[in-house]
């Protein structure tokens, strides 16, 4: 492009907090005020306070790539080990606190209580009960899950139930 569109297109807008804009940038700009309710300067004021937070403005207008790089690698190599230690945080706490496998959960629960529940189960829902309502009243009366946490749900309640009993669903 030549210098004189060049120019023509950056001298659209007045420029803001000394920064000239060519016509999609401004318009960029005020549609993010737009969405914000911030003015066009005050986006660009937070921005700039934000660089200077961060380290990553220089005092000249010429970009200088030898200190601005390693301070820009520097922050994101900290925001890289705090999301990394949190993560190896969360798989520590799920390697400590395992969900049981559907055969450590029969398992949880002796053979004779399960037969127990599904007849008493069996019996409710011919009373006419819904899978929701026996759910409900087990766990009104603190009945144990399968897994021996949580509570009784009633459409997990009718899927084990037709399993147990090798009812097709």
């Amino acid at each position: 492009m030549n210098k004189k569109k060049e120019a023509k297109k950056k001298g659209d807008t007045p420029p803001i907090h000394g920064i000239a804009l060519d016509k999609e940038s401004a318009q960029r700009l005020t549609r993010l005020g737009e969405s914000t309710g911030l003015s066009a300067a005050d986006v660009i004021a937070q921005a700039l306070k934000f660089w200077e937070d961060k380290g990553l403005t220089q005092p000249t207008t010429t970009p200088r790539p030898t200190t601005e790089l390693p301070q820009l690698e520097r922050l994101l190599k900290q925001e890289h080990a705090h999301l990394l230690a949190q993560l190896d945080k969360r798989l520590q706490q799920f390697a400590q606190h395992p969900t049981p496998d559907e055969e450590e959960a029969r398992r949880v629960m002796p053979e004779p209580t399960r037969k127990q529940l599904v007849q008493e189960a069996l019996k409710l829902r011919d009373e006419g009960l819904s899978w929701g309502r026996i759910a409900d009243l087990f766990n009104r009366r603190g009945q144990a899950t399968l897994s021996g946490i949580g509570k009784w749900h009633g459409q997990t309640l009718g899927h084990w139930i037709r399993r147990e009993t090798g009812e097709e669903p």
